[in-house]
């Protein structure tokens, strides 16, 4: 069973716009003083939206006189249970989501668009990579899981609509991705993290789900250079 938050929906899209606001601030600042390297360019914005997800929900849980561990059930059991299905379910959805990443690729190459929003950058060196990976791995899968499962997900329950809850807060996070292609797979991946956050009460599951698809992805990567 999911938390039942304390906070308001205001209080949610408050928070939203303010993340919104402070990426959309840095991606400007970052046309204007462009940085020097391309892995500095690569980082800037994830490291920046993932510390601005931290920041923002530290002040918001303080705010709402919430612990991390009160506010998205972190000591919720079965604990190992917890972590086993969640490590297991995000290796498990590698196949079907790159499946339909290449199904999506070539749907979109059929009507002519292009399935990136964001322009390539040149290929990473091999040091630069692995920093990365760092940052998909741990960065992404604890900031956006908080967000997105922790935090917009329970306020549409609480609201009264767990279904709009499910599907919109799949989606809100595909969409933040920046990708056309990557879209509808990602949206499954936020799905079933959705379910298991609602299945356990226990953020954990989702975030260890989100980490090790990432991590296989990475693997996968890895083994392709």
């Amino acid at each position: 069973m999911l938390p039942t938050p304390s906070w308001s929906a205001k209080s949610v899209v408050a928070l939203s716009a303010v993340i919104l606001i402070s990426v959309i601030l840095v991606k400007s600042l970052l046309a204007i003083f462009p940085v020097q390297s391309h892995l500095e360019s690569l980082l800037t914005v994830p490291v920046v939206f993932h510390g601005t997800i931290f920041i923002c929900v530290a002040l918001f849980l303080r705010k709402e006189k919430l612990d991390w561990s009160e506010a998205f059930g972190f000591n919720n059991r079965p604990l190992g249970r917890v972590y086993a299905i969640g490590l297991l379910s995000g290796g498990l959805l590698v196949p079907p989501v790159l499946i339909l990443n290449s199904l999506s690729s070539s749907a979109l190459a059929r009507i002519g668009i292009s399935g990136e929003l964001l322009a390539p950058g040149q290929p990473l060196a091999d040091t630069h990579i692995w920093f990365v990976g760092v940052v998909a791995i741990f960065g992404s899968s604890l900031a956006e899981e908080v967000l997105f499962r922790g935090i917009i997900f329970p306020t549409f329950c609480k609201a009264g609509f767990p279904q709009l809850g499910l599907w919109a807060s799949s989606f809100l996070y595909a969409a933040a991705n920046l990708s056309l292609q990557r879209l509808v797979p990602l949206a499954l991946l936020g799905l079933v993290c959705a379910l298991l956050f609602k299945r356990f009460g226990n953020l954990w599951a989702s975030i260890l789900a989100h980490g090790s698809f990432n991590a296989v992805n990475f693997g996968i990567l890895i083994l392709q250079r």
